[in-house]
């Protein structure tokens, strides 16, 4: 079932979250903090350094999975960005991607982190830089 896209939706695995943010907190007590979710940022020539943070759910599904980024420029251009493989272990249990992004400078306009499954586009995450935000 790993592949088959039509069954995804009925038996996941199922994406719980997935946002950018500047700084990800490991609290003592196992739970995670998300701190400034971001989706926009002023546009300009200085680098960002941003976790996108990507929490699956696995329905029925169990085993190895590949989850995969790439980034789309407002100008159509699309790098490939952090892969890494995720284990799933069936039912409520899940897995959460942190993977560090580092934006060489922001253009004007909407730049997507594309979250792929496996081949399967899973969901998109806008980060839209501004010109002239304070």
């Amino acid at each position: 079932m790993k592949e088959d896209p039509a069954l995804y939706d009925l038996y996941g695995p199922f994406l719980n979250l997935a946002t950018l943010c500047e700084e990800v907190r490991r609290e003592p007590d196992g739970s995670i903090s998300l701190l400034r979710i971001v989706q926009q940022l002023p546009a300009g020539p200085e680098y960002v350094q941003l976790t996108a943070v990507i929490a699956l759910q696995s329905g029925i599904a169990v085993g190895d999975y590949n989850v995969r980024l790439t980034i789309s420029f407002p100008w159509g251009e699309e790098v490939p960005g952090p892969e890494t493989s995720v284990a799933l272990a069936g039912e409520e249990k899940g897995y959460t991607v942190y993977a560090p992004l580092t934006f060489p400078g922001l253009d004007p306009g909407i730049h997507w982190v594309n979250v792929y499954l496996g081949q399967r586009l899973l969901t998109r995450i806008p980060l839209r830089a501004i010109p002239g935000m304070e």
